[in-house]
């Protein structure tokens, strides 16, 4: 009961904070030479999405898996 209404709810909004705390140092070890497109396939992989595409300021940032 408690990890329904305490747990789960803060999980839920702290985990994307949380992994992008861990990979981090990950991300700035990236040795991409040219990036076009940055797709973020869940909730979870938008705070890895948001660094990369301040990293890679040209390349489009998206949602869709879908070329234009």
């Amino acid at each position: 009961m408690i990890h329904h209404r305490l747990f789960y709810p803060a999980y839920r909004l702290i985990r994307p904070l949380v992994l992008d705390r861990i990979f981090r140092r990950q991300v700035r070890t990236l040795r991409l030479d040219r990036v076009d497109r940055i797709v973020a396939c869940d909730l979870f992989a938008i705070p890895l999405a948001s660094r990369l595409a301040r990293r890679y300021p040209s390349a489009k940032a998206t949602t869709s898996l879908e070329f234009d």
